[in-house]
Formats: C-alpha cells, sequence, structure tokens
C-alpha cells in the first residue's frame, strides 16, 4: 500500500514539473518572435524580424532585425537579454554586433545567427537605458506586454546636436501587432523629435 501511494505521489509531481507555466520572461520572448511589418499605405515602411537565439548567458534572448524602405536594406540590429525581475517585471538589456562581417541579414545566414557568442556583442544602450516590460490588460485588447524606456534614467551625449538628450521609448507588444513610439527631450523636458504624445508606429504580424 505504500509503495502504491509513494508511486501515486511521484507521477503526480513529475506532472505537476513537466507542466509548469513558462516564466514571463519566456512568455514575452515567445510573443515577441515573428515577423511584423508596416502596411503599403504607411508613410514610414518597416519589416521587424525577430528569433529566438540559444541562451548567451542568462535569461532568453532574441535576434531583432529592422529593414526599412521598399528594398528592405538592413536598417537596425539588436540582441535582447529578457531577464525576469522580483518585482515581475522583465528587464531587457539591449546588444550590439561589434564585427563588420556581422552587419547585415542574420536571418537569412540561420548558421551564423545560431553560432554567436556573447563576446561577438557590445551593449548598444546608455546606463539607465534598458527598457522595463511588464504585462498589460489594457487597450488595446490584444496587447500582452508594455516595455518602457524613461526619460528620467535615460540620458545620452547627442552628437549631432552636441548637448545631453533625454531619451524616451514605449513598446506594446501584442499578438497580432507591434506599436513603437520613440522620443527625445532636452533636460528640460522639451520634446525635440519623435512620436506626439499617444502615437504610435504600428507594425503587423
Amino acid at each position: 500500500m505504500k509503495h502504491w501511494l509513494l508511486s501515486v505521489i511521484v507521477l503526480f509531481v513529475s506532472g505537476c514539473a513537466t507542466t509548469a507555466e513558462p516564466d514571463i520572461a519566456q512568455q514575452l520572448a515567445d510573443l515577441m518572435v515573428g515577423d511584423f511589418a508596416s502596411l503599403p499605405a504607411d508613410r514610414n515602411q518597416f519589416v521587424d524580424r525577430r528569433r529566438r537565439l540559444s541562451a548567451l548567458g542568462e535569461g532568453h534572448w532574441v535576434y531583432l532585425q529592422l529593414n526599412s524602405g521598399p528594398d528592405r536594406v538592413l536598417y537596425r540590429q539588436r540582441l535582447l537579454q529578457l531577464v525576469a525581475q522580483s518585482d515581475g517585471s522583465i528587464l531587457q538589456r539591449t546588444y550590439s554586433l561589434q564585427h563588420e562581417a556581422d552587419k547585415r541579414d542574420l536571418i537569412e545566414d540561420s548558421e551564423r545567427l545560431g553560432t554567436l557568442v556573447f563576446d561577438d556583442l557590445e551593449p548598444a544602450m546608455a546606463e539607465g537605458c534598458d527598457m522595463v516590460w511588464r504585462a498589460a490588460n489594457a487597450s488595446p485588447a490584444s496587447m500582452r506586454f508594455r516595455g518602457v524606456v524613461s526619460p528620467d534614467r535615460c540620458v545620452i551625449q547627442s552628437k549631432r546636436r552636441n548637448q545631453p538628450l533625454a531619451i524616451g521609448a514605449e513598446t506594446l507588444l501584442g499578438v497580432r501587432a507591434i506599436w513603437q513610439a520613440e522620443r527625445g527631450f532636452d533636460l528640460q523636458g522639451n520634446a525635440l523629435w519623435g512620436s506626439a504624445p499617444g502615437e504610435f508606429n504600428k507594425l503587423r504580424r
């Protein structure tokens, strides 16, 4: 009787372990993966493509490649490290590729994409400019996560303007779309460039 009861307990515990919910950073990474594109009528044309990577360190990793214009010119490459925090948020550390040979379409070269290591990367953002994600239940109804870079923490030195700038960014991620906004401010809080409040660039999956 005791052996039978022990077997039932072991099976129950094993079953619970195999059906455990993924952590929130994994949920965010899974939802990020895919291709997002502007509608043909949109003024600015972008294709945002994201692929999962083998872990290059703590957390979950996603490769992001942004192409622009009708010729799909490579506009931006980033590697995103998503790490769950104790307060329920997800910290997104952002890296770029430091080798010139890798600054090309790596989604088409999946072999190279799969062999990247941490030493191939360098930080892409200044201190304080990491995006912080949280689960969201708000309009639009299909939105699942909201990521924010706060201009109160993110200050860079602009070479073009030759002055410090506060940078703000917001990304809303849903099942069918991604909404993105970036904004720049002087240190007095005056808007210098970027999306108007409440305005987003929407890309559809």
